[in-house]
């Protein structure tokens, strides 16, 4: 898993660039990047493009996710287009069914 947090000027706005493999074995890790992530800035924008593989592990995760910072009155977002491997993942775990990051369904 390959991370990497940018900030612009005014601390607002916090861009994660995740890449790798998103697997079980580096929930833990993940969990403390998305949690601090979160908590960095108002505005947060994800990127996914260079991610090669996602398990149910990281999808739950970012599901979590968006669903603090939603409670906590943030903005969360894509950047760019949604990626396939991340469309197909979450499909697979069956959370497509619901609005959150490029998915549209009910809120």
């Amino acid at each position: 898993m390959e991370t990497d947090i940018k900030f612009d000027e005014t601390n607002q706005r916090a861009e994660l660039k995740l890449g790798g493999n998103l697997m079980i074995q580096d929930a833990s890790k993940l969990k403390d990047v998305l949690s601090g992530f979160l908590s960095s800035a108002d505005d947060c924008i994800l990127d996914l493009d260079e991610v090669q593989l996602f398990d149910l592990s990281s999808i739950q995760l970012l599901f979590a996710l968006h669903l603090t910072a939603k409670k906590l009155d943030k903005q969360l977002s894509l950047k760019g287009d949604c990626p396939q491997l991340f469309r197909e993942a979450v499909e697979s775990a069956g959370l497509s069914w619901t609005k959150w990051l490029c998915f549209g369904g009910a809120d």
